[in-house]
């Protein structure tokens, strides 16, 4: 019973920190996308339409945010994947290294209020791994900050010039070229594609596994006696893992979509690592590469967006549906609505948020 409970609390834990990932990616992608407007595209108008206004320190700032954020949409990415390959496996390991099978009376008796308790505070919980995530993309573009310095002309006028910390080889060996392509370009890439091949081929597995589980129960007698090896407790679990619940598999599809998303307009950014370390340079190609990399990177940031309104909107039908379901319970008597109560809970496989 009780690491039954824990089952079902780790799977809450799991689709909460989704949640909470996916809430600040959204966010992230917002900040990233505005920065970058901001700090490329507003000066382009200006000095395209032969307009005067005084944007230096703007564009040193936003450039500031445009890379922090950068970060930490790329590590969110991976916490994202990495939550997700979690959630698949860890679930069915539970359940196979449960030993014992609750009975019918003490299922019933667990109360709904304490689940609700423990997922409100588990809810600041699932927050600590993005808050991390932030503090480490902060410190980690430190030196990033001092990069790039304002510089005043003779004219009094206000340009950026790049410091001499940009131009040290040690610094570009060591930061630029080996970190940056390990923690934001290459590694993630190579992260995201492995975890995601990974998770996809274990529920491939499982999903053959199953069909292969499910004819040896299919058999089972309800009014006959339970046999030590088939008890219909027994097979309610494994029906449980047939039907994952409807919020666990848009968890699934959207952290799927994040991962494939990432993967295709990042792969750019990848290439130019490659290219920039082991081939010839054609500065005027490579520049124009670099463009279409980082549009490619907004274009993800913003579709990262709709991805979460999706989610958002996808809450709300099934919230609706969820509302209508329990007024038609309420009509009826008491003990048909525990009944009903008890088989929806036999259904579900992974329980909701």
């Amino acid at each position: 019973m009780f690491r039954r409970l824990y089952r079902d609390q780790t799977l809450r834990q799991l689709n909460g920190q989704f949640i909470a990932a996916l809430g600040s990616l959204a966010l992230t992608d917002t900040v990233l996308l505005l920065s970058s407007v901001t700090c490329y595209v507003i000066p382009f108008c200006y000095s395209f339409f032969s307009q005067q206004f005084e944007t230096t320190h703007t564009v040193l700032y936003t450039h500031m945010l445009a890379t922090t954020f950068n970060t930490i949409s790329i590590w969110l990415v991976i916490l994202i994947t990495v939550q997700r390959f979690r959630a698949v496996t860890q679930p069915f390991n539970l359940l196979n290294n449960s030993g014992s099978v609750m009975n019918r009376g003490y299922y019933c008796a667990v109360p709904s209020a304490p689940q609700k308790k423990f997922f409100s505070l588990l809810s600041w919980k699932c927050y600590k791994s993005c808050a991390l995530v932030v503090v480490l993309a902060v410190i980690f573009n430190l030196p990033a900050y001092f990069e790039i310095e304002i510089i005043e002309c003779m004219d009094h006028s206000l340009i950026l010039m790049q410091t001499s910390l940009r131009y040290n080889y040690t610094y570009k060996l060591i930061y630029r070229a080996i970190l940056k392509s390990v923690l934001e370009t290459i590694g993630p890439f190579v992260v995201v594609f492995a975890l995601t091949l990974a998770t996809q081929i274990f529920v491939r597995n499982n999903q053959k596994s199953r069909k292969c589980l499910l004819p040896l129960f299919g058999s089972v007698d309800k009014e006959s006696p339970p046999s030590p090896k088939f008890s219909l407790a027994v097979v309610r679990q494994v029906l449980q893992l047939c039907h994952p619940s409807y919020q666990e598999l848009a968890a699934h599809y959207c952290s799927l979509v994040i991962a494939v998303k990432f993967l295709f307009f990042h792969f750019l950014s990848v290439t130019l690592d490659v290219w920039e370390a082991l081939l010839p340079l054609d500065v005027e190609m490579f520049n124009n590469s670099v463009a279409v990399s980082n549009f490619f990177v907004l274009l993800d940031a913003s579709t990262n967006c709709l991805v979460y309104i999706g989610w958002k909107l996808l809450q709300e039908d099934k919230g609706n549906s969820r509302t209508g379901s329990q007024s038609l319970h309420s009509q009826q008597s008491q003990p048909e609505v525990r009944c009903e109560n008890y088989v929806s809970l036999a259904k579900t496989g992974i329980s909701e948020v």
